[in-house]
This record gives structure tokens, C-alpha cells and sequence, in this order.
């Protein structure tokens, strides 16, 4: 994580994952509820992966969650920038 905005580096972010294991965590977590907009808005962030990118599920610490500005979802990084980020969840 080197190198990145360091508005960023404040989040807590997963391992790595493969495009696919973030589809897996959408289905479960955001597609039950998913409606047209969200569908557009995730078809745009799956859209923008491509080989070599690193993909994380990041959320902020339990003390934004208190303070109602919490924040979680998943973005990708290329070459150490954010490219694309896609919200799940905010208080």
C-alpha cells in the first residue's frame, strides 16, 4: 500500500482478492439488495478491472461507525492509485 493517497491509508483493507472472490462477496453482500442503480454503478466498477490490478474490501474503524461516518465497499488499485471505488455500506 505504498504510495497511495494517504486519505485512503486510514481504512482497514483485506488481503488482496481476484475479481472474482469481490463478485463473490457482492453476491452475498450487496446483490439480495441490489436495485438498478446499484446494479449500474457495480457494472461500471467490475468494468474498470483489469489484469494485474489488486482489488480489497476496506471498511473504517468501529469509531467512524459510532460517529455515523462509517464506510465500507471495495476498490481497485493500479500501480498503486485508486481507480475505482464501489460503497456497500455507510452510516
Amino acid at each position: 500500500m505504498d504510495g497511495i493517497d494517504e486519505r485512503l491509508k486510514k481504512y482497514k483493507y483485506s488481503s488482496p482478492k481476484s475479481i472474482e472472490q469481490i463478485l463473490a462477496l457482492y453476491k452475498v453482500e450487496v446483490q439480495p439488495y441490489e436495485n438498478e442503480k446499484l446494479k449500474v454503478k457495480w457494472d461500471q466498477f467490475q468494468d474498470s478491472f483489469s489484469a494485474g490490478d489488486c482489488a480489497y474490501y476496506f471498511t473504517t474503524d468501529e469509531k467512524s461507525w459510532a460517529s455515523l461516518a462509517g464506510l465500507k465497499g471495495y476498490i481497485i488499485f493500479r500501480d498503486a492509485e485508486a481507480i475505482e471505488v464501489f460503497i456497500v455500506a455507510r452510516s
